[in-house]
Formats: structure tokens, C-alpha cells, sequence
């Protein structure tokens, strides 16, 4: 096989340099990179949304729709800015960082309320998983599903202290992410 050396270095430079203008956009402080004394950055309005929202200072309900598509564009923009490599078509988002201390887990939460309609409990999640293992006892069933989490074949969520007041009862797992697995689980016993 044989590279094409212009090619390739003209390729990966433009990749890098867009990935970089990107970021340059985004700490662009009100018409000049290292402005503070101006307007806020892109990237400071960003995250101030991002921290509003997982504050719980915006409501799902009330949001509107395009609201909601806006502060899941502003996650997506995020995301992408922490995550993605120049040459790759998505961020790889390592399965920890939604529940990091810090970004991670503000992340984690916007995460949880654009996704509000489609989490379950834990419980709920062994229910349809393990129908049978319910006459056992539920403990079984919640312990395969918190194997099925640390597995990664599962993303965690955790609700807001609103929805559940005690910590325990904050994890959540996604319906849609869970129903898949159900014919697998009565097959193969995940």
C-alpha cells in the first residue's frame, strides 16, 4: 500500500485546525481570545446554561421546545469540544464522566433532564429485565442490573434530589436502552 504524503498531511492539518478554530470560537471573550473584561465567551454562556439547568433554575416542563433543543445542542457542543479527537466523526465520551465531580457530573444531570420522559429506576429496570427473579427476591434482579451498569452495556443517570429525595433512589437507566436487553436477558440470563 502506498500514502499519499500530501494528502495526508494536508487532511490532518485541516482536521487539527478546525478542531482548534472550533475551540477558538468558543473562548472568543466579546471580539478578542483573552477579553475578560468584555461580554462572556461562548464557552462561559455554555456552561453557565449547562450548570443552570443541572441547578434544577430550569424547568423541563416549562422549557419549550426549542429551549430544549438549544441546551441539548449547547451538551452536544460540549461534549464534542472535551471529547472529540480532530479525525473522529464523535466524541468518545469515557462511560465515568457523567458522574465526575465538576463537568462530568453537570453533564451528567443535563444529560438526565433532556432524557427525563425515557428514565427508570433501578427497580423498575430489573422488573422488566427479570420479571421472573422478582418471586426470588428483588435484590437479585437489581444486582444484575448494577453488573449490566459497571459492564457499560448500561449508562447510569441520576435523577435530581426534586424527583428523589434520598440519594439511593437517584439512579436511573434509560428505558429505551433497557428494553432491548429484555429478550436478551431471558435468553442468555445477563
Amino acid at each position: 500500500m502506498h500514502f499519499d504524503q500530501a494528502t495526508i498531511v494536508q487532511t490532518t492539518l485541516a482536521a487539527v485546525m478546525q478542531t482548534q478554530q472550533r475551540l477558538a470560537e468558543h473562548l472568543w471573550w466579546g471580539g478578542a481570545v483573552g477579553n475578560s473584561g468584555a461580554e462572556a465567551s461562548l464557552l462561559e454562556q455554555e456552561l453557565s446554561l449547562l450548570v443552570a439547568v443541572a441547578n434544577g433554575e430550569i424547568d423541563r416542563e416549562t422549557a419549550g421546545v426549542a429551549r430544549y433543543f438549544e441546551i441539548k445542542g449547547v451538551l452536544d457542543d460540549i461534549c464534542r469540544l472535551l471529547w472529540q479527537a480532530p479525525l473522529s466523526a464523535e466524541p468518545l465520551i469515557s462511560a465515568g464522566f457523567w458522574t465526575q465531580p465538576g463537568i462530568g457530573a453537570v453533564c451528567g444531570a443535563v444529560l438526565a433532564w433532556l432524557d427525563a420522559d425515557d428514565l427508570i429506576t433501578i427497580t423498575e429496570a430489573a422488573r422488566l429485565l427479570y420479571p421472573d427473579a422478582m418471586l426470588v427476591g428483588s435484590n437479585v434482579a437489581t444486582q444484575r442490573v448494577l453488573r449490566l451498569i459497571a459492564s457499560g452495556k448500561l449508562r447510569e443517570y441520576m435523577a435530581n434530589a426534586d424527583v428523589a429525595p434520598n440519594p439511593r433512589h437517584r439512579r436511573r437507566v434509560k428505558r429505551s436502552e433497557v428494553l432491548p436487553l429484555c429478550n436478551l436477558a431471558h435468553d442468555y440470563s445477563l
